[in-house]
């Protein structure tokens, strides 16, 4: 069996007699696509068009695949939050003050989950990018 480092590194031994190290990709680590945006932080936008999902640079996609691989959302999470985005889009007239604190509480909680589940690195904004 071979050795391992305090960081889980094993060392290889080449036909050669030289020597390397292998390390394994942290959880959720993905391949960096050179066409892939580098994502910082992320934010929540309500927007009837481009949807909700935002950066420093504007909006990132509203393509579930392409935001897995960005910034690690699961599906149960990207389906919740474009619920709450088609919500404030499907309102016929002006909507009620119960009605928008109870909008503004599920986008915290969206934030929150959001925050437990994007790459180590990218920082979850509660600020609205809109605004």
């Amino acid at each position: 069996m071979s050795e391992q480092d305090a960081d889980g590194a094993i060392p290889l031994e080449r036909e050669n007699g030289g020597a390397g190290w292998f390390a394994y990709a942290p959880p959720g680590a993905q391949p960096h696509d050179d066409e892939d945006p580098v994502v910082r932080t992320v934010r929540l936008r309500e927007h009837e068009h481009a949807g909700p999902f935002w950066d420093d640079q504007g909006h990132l996609s509203d393509d579930f695949d392409q935001l897995h691989r960005w910034i690690g959302i699961s599906r149960e999470l990207f389906d919740d939050v474009v619920a709450w985005n088609e919500e404030l889009a499907s309102l016929r007239s002006e909507p009620t003050d119960d009605w928008k604190r109870h909008h503004s509480a599920e986008r915290q909680e969206l934030l929150r989950r959001l925050g437990h589940e994007v790459h180590r690195g990218i920082e979850v904004s509660s600020a609205d990018p809109g605004r």
